[in-house]
């Protein structure tokens, strides 16, 4: 170090002078070195600490921003579509799930960012940066709690509306056969009966047959009334085919 040298020579100078204080000088110039030497170590693990702390500070931006980008944008699409009305309600709960997914991890980033935020932003005593980060952390917070809530209500609607669907398909289902089938067992526009007992019987399966329709449509009502309380049912077809 030149400073050192410099001092050096100025001791060697002073010694040759006054040699009766060469001990005093020794420990003077050893003091001296010493407190340079820690001085050096502190000024060292400084710009190790400022360094760390530059590079922890920009991920720290990185990583707000990123949440930041995914609540404000990509949330708000994910949620539009779990509102579109022509999507069934099974693909509708595969969104549902694969959000709740997304976000229970992006809640988890940000208490990791809450945590950070208190711990690196006070260290430099820059209380403006300080205020700004809490601002921006708070206000996040506020969007990730309100999309939490949008997703629960929508996870509400959506549960119930696949409850309904599963439902209506089930008793479409149970319907189905009959609808297909019954014709086709009574002979209705084949048969002509030629006697009179066969003429009393076919009516009496005629009246059946009857019966048997009224309970149909009442069940064709009800399969209606449960698409009906399907909220979002334009997948639904206008008419049902069997």
């Amino acid at each position: 170090v030149p400073m050192f040298s410099k001092l050096g020579q100025i001791y060697t100078a002073l010694i040759s002078e006054t040699p009766v204080k060469q001990e005093s000088f020794n420990k003077d110039m050893d003091d001296l070195n010493r407190r340079f030497n820690n001085t050096l170590d502190h000024l060292k693990d400084r710009v190790d600490y400022l360094e760390n702390y530059n590079s922890r500070w920009n991920d720290y931006k990185k990583r707000l921003a990123d949440l930041h980008a995914w609540a404000t944008q990509f949330a708000p699409q994910m949620i539009e579509s779990l509102n579109a009305s022509d999507l069934p309600p099974e693909e509708k709960k595969q969104k549902l799930e694969k959000l709740e997914l997304e976000f229970n991890e992006k809640m988890r980033t940000f208490e990791l960012l809450s945590s950070d935020a208190f711990d690196l932003a006070p260290k430099e005593g820059n209380i403006m940066e300080a205020k700004k980060l809490k601002n921006e952390v708070r206000n996040l917070h506020a969007t990730m709690n309100a999309i939490n809530n949008t997703i629960q209500n929508n996870a509400q609607m959506i549960n119930q509306d696949l409850n309904h669907w599963q439902e209506y398909q089930s008793q479409v289902n149970e319907i189905k056969p009959w609808v297909e089938d019954a014709p086709k067992s009574l002979s209705i526009e084949d048969y002509q009966p030629t006697v009179y007992n066969d003429a009393l019987q076919y009516h009496d399966n005629i009246e059946a047959y009857k019966q048997q329709c009224q309970k149909k449509i009442a069940k064709l009502s009800t399969i209606a009334q449960i698409g009906e309380e399907i909220q979002s049912n334009e997948f639904l077809p206008n008419d049902m085919e069997f």
